[in-house]
This record gives structure tokens, sequence and C-alpha cells, in this order.
């Protein structure tokens, strides 16, 4: 009894528990991050699972990175695909874009590992003959040089 006692006393006095405040954190076994003047890229590797738990305050997930957005523009707001058409894809010489977007002002083509291979002013037509068989990705930007979308294809 005196126990209990000396415990609700002790609870009692406390008028104030103060825990740890974190800031938002990935614990991985492996990933980074790259950023640059317009963009940021974090990825990380060894997670196994996806699960998110939220709160009022506070996010925590599993398998996946999820950043705090706040104040964007929808991609479908910067650019619509489907008044956006290129073809042939496997290509073997020339990427045919047909479009009737007005802003798009370049087009940029990089490798896999991010190398800029080429970049030139919209054209309806693109020539690929000098890049070698692999995976590219076409990367389309506005007049402020602002990214508005980016296609995969597989050149033959």
């Amino acid at each position: 009894m005196f126990k209990h006692l000396l415990f609700l006393l002790l609870l009692c006095s406390f008028k104030e528990v103060v825990a740890q405040n974190l800031s938002p954190t990935v614990v991985n076994s492996s990933g980074g991050v790259i950023i640059n003047q317009s963009h940021s890229l974090e990825w990380s590797l060894g997670e196994v699972s996806v699960t998110t738990i939220n709160s009022n305050d506070n996010l925590l997930s599993q398998g996946f990175l999820q950043p705090i957005i706040s104040g964007t523009v929808p991609a479908k707001d910067l650019f619509d695909e489907s008044k956006f058409k290129a073809y042939p894809n496997p290509v073997s010489a020339e990427l045919i874009m047909e479009t009737d977007l007005k802003e798009i002002a370049s087009v940029a083509v990089f490798d896999l590992a991010g190398k800029l291979l080429m970049k030139t002013a919209f054209q309806t037509r693109l020539d690929l003959k000098h890049l070698n068989r692999g995976l590219y990705v076409v990367a389309l930007f506005n007049k402020q040089a602002q990214f508005l979308h980016a296609l995969k294809i597989t050149k033959i």
C-alpha cells in the first residue's frame, strides 16, 4: 500500500514531461540525397515493406520517402500528356514528337546515370542516330528552363 501511495505522490508531483523533438529523418541501410538549384532527389535502399502511420503532428513512413510538400503546383497543371505524343519507342534513328503545346522550348537527352548527352531547342524530329543502344531519358523544358516532362526511350 505504501508503494502505491508513493508512486501516486511522485506521479502527481511531475507537472510536465518533455520528450525528444525529432525533425523529419530517414533511417535506412543505404541511400543518399542529391540537391541542385531547383530539384532534390532522395533515395533509400534496403526497406522491404511499406507502412505509413500518421497523427496530427507526425508522419512515420517505412518503405519509401515522403517529403513534406507545401505550395507546389500539381504536375498535371504544368504538362498535359494527352496533348503530347512521341514515337517510335524503341527508336532506331529519329524520335518524332507531336504536340500543340506552346510551352515546350527545349529538349535534353540523358543516360540512366544522369549524364547530359545532348540539349537542343524543341523540334518535332529529334536525331538520335549517334546514341549507342540502351535506355535514355528525354526531358522537356519551358523557356525558363523549368522541367516539364520526361519520357523513357529505348535506342535500338
